[in-house]
Order: C-alpha cells, then sequence, then structure tokens
C-alpha cells in the first residue's frame, strides 16, 4: 500500500437552532467543533466490492465482496413524500450512431454539452445553471437533482472532503440540493459555461485572502449569483423545513432561468460547443469497469460499467471507519446516478491560503493537462484542453487530435497530478494527494 489510511474521523455537528448562527455558519464555512486532518488518503489498494443484490451487476467484478455495512448506519434513500417531480423525465430522442457530433456544425437541437437532441430545443437558447451541491456530512446523501445534470464535476474541497458542481442545460429539476456554500475554483467552472451560479453562500472578510466572496464577485458576473443563504422559501430556492440541518436548501432550476431573465440579463444560448461526439464503441482498447478514487478516507468512491445500459453507475462511501460503498440514488427522480463518460482530470493544486482554521485550495484549471476518458467499459490516454475560458474543457487526444466522447452525461473528476494511476485486473484506481503547504502561504 502506498498510503495509510486516516485515523477515524468522527463529525461533531453542534446543535442549531437559531437562524444567525446558520447564517455565520454557512457565511464562514466552517464545521463546528470539526478539525479533520487533511493527510494522505487511504491505501490505493480498493477493498472487495460487492452491489447490494438488488442493484447487482450482470457481470462479476475483478474485485471480490466486501462486508456490507450494518443497516442501521446506511443514509435513508427513502425519497420524502412531500416532494412529487413536476414533470416525468422526457425521453431522449438518439442520434444516429453514424453520425459523429463535430463543435464546428453541431445542429441548433443538440445539447453541445451531451452530444443528444434535446426534446425541447428553446432549452438551450439560455445560460446553463451551475449549482455547488453537497456530498458531506454522510446524513445529507443522496443529492437531490444530479440525474438530470449533463456534467457533473466533483472536486476536492478542504480537509478531506469533495463537493459537486452540477451544470444543467438541456434539463431542468424542480429540486436540486442540497445547495452549498462557495469557493474560489467555482469561477472556473461558472466562467466556463457563462452559467447562472447558484450557491449557499461565501466567507466574505474583505481585504483579507479568506474573502471568497470578494473573490468571487470580481471574478464573475454578480448579476448571475442566485445565493441559497436564505430563510424564507421563495419559488426557486427553499428551505427544506423537514431537514433539521443546514443541508435543506433546494433549487428549481427552472425557476432560477426565469429569475435570471427577470433580472434584465441576457439569458441567451452561449457558444458551448468544444467537444466531439461518437456512439459506435472503438474496440482493442484496454478495458475498465471499474473506476476508484480515493480523496480521502472519508470521501472515496466507485464508477461500475455496466454492459447491458451501456453506463457506469456511482457507488458512494459511507463509512468513515471502513471502505463501504451503496449505490448512489437521486434523492428526488429515483434514478440511479449514472454517466456515459467518466473523465478524471489530474489538476494542479497549491494552497490560496492555509491556517491552523482554514484551507482554500486553488486548483489551476488552466492551461491543458492529462486526462483518463472511460467510455464503453474501456479506458482512453487523453489530455484536456482550457482553449477558452467561456467554453467547456477540450477533450483530445495525447496527440492533440480529438478525442470522441460517448453521446450522453459527463462526470467530470478532478483529481491531483500525483500519484499516478494504478491497476488491479480492469479496476483502475486514483488517489488524491492534497497540495503541501508553502512557508510564504502559511497562516496569516
Amino acid at each position: 500500500m502506498r498510503t495509510q489510511r486516516l485515523l477515524i474521523i468522527i463529525f461533531t455537528i453542534g446543535l442549531l437552532t437559531a437562524c444567525a448562527p446558520i447564517e455565520e455558519l454557512l457565511y464562514n464555512n466552517l464545521w463546528p467543533t470539526h478539525t479533520p486532518s487533511a493527510t494522505k488518503p487511504p491505501s490505493a489498494t480498493p477493498a472487495p466490492i460487492t452491489p447490494s443484490p438488488t442493484n447487482a451487476p450482470t457481470t462479476t467484478p475483478s474485485i471480490t465482496p466486501s462486508p456490507t455495512l450494518s443497516p442501521t448506519r446506511k443514509p435513508t434513500y427513502t425519497p420524502w413524500p412531500s416532494i412529487t417531480p413536476a414533470v416525468a423525465a422526457p425521453t431522449v430522442p438518439t442520434v444516429p450512431p453514424y453520425v459523429r457530433i463535430k463543435p464546428d456544425n453541431i445542429p441548433d437541437s443538440i445539447n453541445p454539452l451531451t452530444g443528444l437532441v434535446v426534446p425541447n430545443p428553446n432549452l438551450l437558447d439560455r445560460l446553463p445553471i451551475a449549482v455547488k451541491v453537497a456530498l458531506f456530512p454522510l446524513h445529507t446523501l443522496p443529492p437531490a437533482g444530479i440525474s438530470r445534470a449533463d456534467h457533473v464535476y466533483e472536486y476536492y474541497l478542504e480537509y478531506g472532503l469533495t463537493r459537486l458542481m452540477a451544470i444543467f442545460y438541456g434539463n431542468d429539476v424542480a429540486r436540486v440540493g442540497p445547495v452549498r456554500s462557495a469557493r474560489i475554483f467555482d469561477a472556473h467552472l461558472v466562467q466556463m459555461y457563462n452559467a447562472a451560479f447558484v450557491f449557499g453562500g461565501a466567507h466574505k472578510d474583505e481585504g483579507t485572502p479568506r474573502d471568497v466572496y470578494g473573490y468571487l464577485e470580481e471574478a464573475l458576473d454578480p448579476n448571475l449569483f442566485v445565493n441559497g443563504l436564505i430563510f424564507e422559501c421563495t419559488p426557486y430556492l427553499c428551505r427544506d423545513e423537514s431537514i433539521s440541518s443546514y443541508n435543506n436548501i433546494f433549487g428549481n432550476t427552472h425557476i432560477i432561468s426565469q429569475l435570471i431573465t427577470q433580472r434584465g440579463i441576457d439569458n441567451i444560448r452561449p457558444n458551448l460547443a468544444n467537444n466531439y461526439f461518437y456512439a459506435p464503441e472503438k474496440r482493442n482498447q484496454e478495458q475498465a469497469n471499474q473506476i476508484f478514487l480515493f480523496y480521502s478516507s472519508q470521501s472515496y468512491s466507485y464508477w461500475y460499467y455496466q454492459p447491458g445500459p451501456h453506463q457506469y453507475f456511482r457507488y458512494q462511501g459511507i463509512s468513515y471507519e471502513t471502505e463501504d460503498y451503496i449505490k448512489l440514488i437521486d434523492r428526488y427522480t429515483g434514478t440511479p446516478i449514472t454517466a456515459e463518460n467518466i473523465v478524471v482530470l489530474l489538476v494542479d493544486h497549491e494552497f490560496y491560503y492555509h491556517s491552523s482554521s482554514t484551507e482554500i485550495i486553488d486548483i489551476q484549471l488552466t492551461g491543458s493537462g492529462k486526462a483518463y476518458v472511460f467510455r464503453d467499459g474501456q479506458v482512453f490516454q487523453a489530455s484536456w484542453e482550457r482553449t477558452d475560458e467561456n467554453k467547456p474543457l477540450a477533450i483530445r487526444t495525447p496527440n492533440g487530435s480529438p478525442l470522441d466522447l460517448k453521446p450522453g452525461t459527463t462526470f467530470f473528476q478532478i483529481m491531483s497530478t500525483n500519484p499516478q494511476p494504478t491497476q488491479k485486473g480492469q479496476a483502475w484506481i486514483f488517489e488524491f494527494e492534497p497540495p503541501e503547504e508553502d512557508e510564504q502561504n502559511g497562516e496569516q
């Protein structure tokens, strides 16, 4: 094993009984009495895994089962009874498999983020919606609405935790969340999609490096902010009072888009075409039916390829004590979290600010870097390129030629550039290595 497991980390969340303490918590982005250690992630050797019998893959994984988690420690996956999807997810027409979607001549009815025909092309005549979504604490699982996103990013937040940014463009969802706080890295993703930005507060500390909100105000257009730091229910963002914690803000992407228009902003179609899509599989590539991602002993997951639906299914780590997983189901739609493409981006991470109580990570998603693309149960070595700050990343082969993504959803996993991935049979294993503290960037 290249690294050792982190010590057991127990979250102690203080009782929140008034709006003022909650507001302070959301602005300051601090966990009450939470002092985890940002040391190396767990071992790269994955524990044996078996999805639950009701969701068992059609083929046997190359890694054998581990003990299942005690039912008392599993998150509750039953949807809230008061919530019913406003509209059932539409059946998306498929692009003929012999048609290659190219960014220079993409039809108006095709979503440039997925390569799929959109049932309602009018949805593409607007700005995308970028929503920050929580994965932690574990009792917040599973997230709601992200199964309807076109692109989803997972990245290292701080102290061993990760968070999601879900991009909605060709689809809407009436409930997405829990919506959580912003970080400086979000500026990259919001710029790339020219998106309205939905988040739940950000740390304010004017004149210091800890002023995350001020950083975002300078980097982005604040008129596109939809700040979820609210304590009343609105049509676009609402607290679910049945959830007794601060992880209870949920958004409606359709109403959020209407809000942007009502503000007098040009809510029009941006140029997001930057990738190629082609449905037929390329064979004779290296097989890869599992993708393990270890950010820390708190944040770990894997994707499992199922040949029947030709999709990757997400299995989420649900214990800080042992390596245990459960199939991740969207709390709102009731459907599994899946993707046609898993793109692992290797990106340099540095401390923007680091003190005894604060970690702000600078993830340098500019220029280009190495990537791995997983589609159709195969792996392709690739590169990512930020060709334009106002366009999504371009995915290329190592020699710079376009690399065809499979039409459908893409999930981007942002990992550190070291260490390099390892293999165990058809399982690919990625470990995150936190940045080292720079003496010049220490406590201030």
